[in-house]
């Protein structure tokens, strides 16, 4: 650290009767070493001004104690400055002001007793930087990086037209499936808060009537198309398999399984938008050697997607 100078004229330091020590300001480069002599000497109230400062930095230190450490002098903000500074007291902001940043169209502030509000033109950002909530300003949640959610969207227990037939088994509802080739059918309409960029799982819970032997697999192929408002319907779409291979008592008599395909968001052929109405057909393949005899039970199926918003501006 550069020497030091004691400031003392054209400037008279003024202080009030009866108190014992004076008031030092200290001129110097450097921040101040409140280990050393004179800042280690300087009593409490005392001012540094470092004149070494680089533009948009505080010049000027005031010492709040006098313990004879670093701390003991810190730095008198102000405005543009740019280095990191820690606030170790409470700030109280009156009830209708504001801490603004950039502009007047981003800021904080209470907007009424027990609130909190964060204002911005743009986009608000809770979170690390990559996952993370985006609050837009048309209301939008957007949901980034790995803060997504995972959501299911039921399905009912119907048949819609197929040869399979809706019965109750064991007390439960379900689609009943006792021949190959048994079909039925299902819809849904894609979520608003689907992040149309991952693929749709299709699950289904589906029991065995019977012991079947270990290493046979449920087996159903699904038809799957997605449709547009305005777009031509045609019996086509993408080909889901949904297959399990029973094993390690799963075959066992009445044993309830969970059994999964993938729909594919971006097919060549047969993609799925947001907003697009989807149909499935489902078809049984049973008993031919390596596949259930079946009967088969399904009491539930269900969309699994992965969720990016928590509101939508539409």
């Amino acid at each position: 650290m550069a020497a030091y100078n004691w400031l003392m004229t054209p400037l008279e330091l003024i202080k009030t009767v009866n108190t014992s020590s004076d008031v030092h300001i200290i001129v110097a480069s450097g921040a101040p070493d409140g280990n050393s002599s004179p800042c280690s000497d300087a009593v409490k109230g005392s001012l540094y001004i470092r004149d070494d400062a680089t533009d948009d930095q505080s010049p000027l230190y005031i010492k709040v104690d006098e313990d004879g450490a670093d701390d003991d002098w810190v730095a008198v903000f102000v405005d543009k400055d740019e280095s990191a500074k820690t606030l170790e007291n409470d700030l109280t902001m009156s009830a209708d002001e504001k801490v603004q940043f950039r502009d007047t169209a981003i800021y904080i502030h209470s907007s009424g007793d027990g609130d909190l509000t964060i204002t911005a033109d743009g986009h608000i950002y809770i979170g690390d930087g990559t996952n993370q909530v985006d609050i837009q300003a048309d209301g939008e949640i957007q949901l980034e990086g790995t803060a997504k959610v995972t959501k299911n969207l039921v399905l009912p227990i119907i048949t819609g037209g197929g040869t399979s037939n809706v019965e109750a088994w064991n007390a439960a509802p379900c689609i009943n499936f006792d021949a190959d080739t048994e079909t039925f059918y299902a819809s849904f309409q894609v979520p608003n808060d689907w992040d149309a960029a991952s693929d749709l799982i299709y699950y289904m819970m589906v029991a065995n009537e019977i012991a079947e032997t270990d290493g046979d697999d449920v087996s159903f192929t699904l038809q799957v198309r997605g449709y547009a408002d305005g777009e031509t319907m045609s019996d086509a779409g993408q080909a889901v398999s949904v297959a399990l291979d029973l094993t390690g008592g799963d075959e066992g008599q009445n044993i309830v399984n969970k059994a999964s395909g993938t729909i594919n968001y971006d097919d060549g052929t047969y993609p799925i938008a947001a907003g697009d109405t989807v149909v499935i057909r489902g078809t049984v393949n049973l008993g031919d050697g390596t596949e259930c005899t079946g009967p088969l039970h399904i009491i539930d199926h269900w969309i699994e997607y992965t969720a990016d918003k928590l509101g939508t501006a539409t």
